[in-house]
């Protein structure tokens, strides 16, 4: 192909395109400019940021001699927008952009270790997760027997996954874990997040928990009440 007769930045002539892919495949991604002088450097970052200063992508990306940006055994977190932006060193580069989208198994993310509830209000429990194609639905287990929220009064699961609580009472404690699901299956349950009870106390008109490490020494309980 014949290069413009006058200097200037590159010329992309074929942009990446987006592309839907399994986990654990390979992706590249196309990207290929013509620039007079011909000396170019290919830059690709995702989003924002240079994927090679990407602490879970720098050691499975290559960028490739004609400008395609090759992804090895790709991962859930990949998925994002990836932009190509070729440069020789003359005015402003020019940048093309694709989305990834990586198909996967429904894969909870960690929960905190410890989730507090105030008893007498409503109270949610999420089940935060990666779910590509879209969630079908969560099981949860409270401490390690599957939960069956007709048999709590109040408790429904919301269209998310997360256990919705109309009333927090002392049957809202314990030990919760979640599994979410798509057509492709799940990685597995979350780690566990325990649940404790917030009470409103005269003495300090702020919040404290009961439970395990409670902060309450047990003839103090006669004195929880509600704000007032």
């Amino acid at each position: 192909m014949e290069i413009r007769g006058s200097a200037g930045p590159p010329v992309i002539v074929i942009p990446p395109r987006s592309a839907s892919l399994n986990m654990s495949q390979n992706a590249d991604l196309t990207c290929k400019a013509i620039a007079d002088p011909p000396n170019m450097t290919y830059v690709w970052r995702k989003g924002q940021e240079n994927v090679h200063h990407i602490e879970s992508l720098k050691s499975r990306v290559k960028i490739m001699v004609d400008g395609s940006l090759h992804i090895s055994t790709l991962t859930p977190e990949d998925s994002g927008k990836y932009t190509c932006m070729p440069t020789n060193g003359l005015l402003a580069p020019p940048t093309a952009s694709a989305d990834l989208t990586v198909m996967h198994p429904a894969q909870a993310l960690p929960m905190p270790r410890e989730t507090y509830l105030p008893t007498g209000m409503r109270g949610l429990i999420t089940c935060p997760f990666l779910a590509n194609p879209p969630l079908l639905h969560v099981d949860w287990t409270k401490d390690g027997a599957p939960l069956d929220v007709t048999l709590y009064p109040g408790w429904t699961m919301t269209s998310e996954g997360s256990l919705s609580m109309a009333t927090v009472n002392e049957d809202s404690a314990g030990v919760y874990r979640c599994t979410p699901a798509n057509s492709y299956g799940s990685m597995g349950p979350s780690g566990a997040t325990r649940v404790l009870l917030q009470v409103w106390t005269h003495w300090e008109r702020g919040w404290g928990h009961i439970g395990p490490g409670s902060s309450f020494p047990s003839f103090y309980l006669s004195f929880l009440a509600r704000p007032y």
